[in-house]
């Protein structure tokens, strides 16, 4: 292939040709933020679909929307803000070590600690950084373990982040 070729097909692979059920899901996501932001009771929003299908672009794409990292300075001093970041979950994954690079993706360099610990500074650091949406890709890899102990736990860590006042 022709080095034009390949300049013109990567130019073209760039673009996001917005299929009905794409712009279904960007909407979803965007409207989750918006009822949030309006009850001041986190919502969420559950996209679900076969490997390809758009779901980890359509996140990407609302993450630009929603705006980047930024240095504020505040009374308190200068604080980062981030209204969303994007986590992706590999298999494997456990509460704390999804807790440890979620807390990476808001700046925090102490990452030591027990699961309580780790899920406290998390919860701190989403309203320091003025967080309004927590992206998580490949989130069933969290219930892989199929166990009913794991299913629970997981449940209920997401309410804590809830009473945080982010969304899942």
């Amino acid at each position: 292939m022709s080095p034009e070729i390949q300049d013109k097909l990567n130019e073209f692979s760039k673009h996001i040709v917005a299929h009905g059920y794409y712009k279904n899901a960007v909407n979803q996501i965007l409207k989750s933020i918006h009822t949030t932001a309006a009850r001041r009771e986190p919502s969420s929003t559950l996209l679900t679909g076969p490997s390809g299908v758009g779901k980890s672009t359509a996140c990407k794409y609302v993450m630009q929307k929603i705006g980047a990292k930024q240095v504020i300075e505040t009374e308190w001093g200068v604080v980062q803000t981030v209204p969303a970041f994007y986590c992706g979950l590999p298999a494997g994954t456990t509460l704390k070590s999804l807790t440890i690079s979620m807390l990476a993706q808001l700046g925090c360099h102490q990452l030591n600690g027990d699961a309580t610990t780790l899920l406290y500074r998390l919860m701190t650091l989403l309203k320091t950084c003025k967080t309004q949406v927590i992206l998580l890709d490949e989130f069933d890899h969290l219930l892989a373990k199929g166990a009913e102990k794991t299913k629970i736990l997981v449940c209920n860590w997401v309410k804590t982040l809830k009473i945080g006042r982010a969304h899942v």
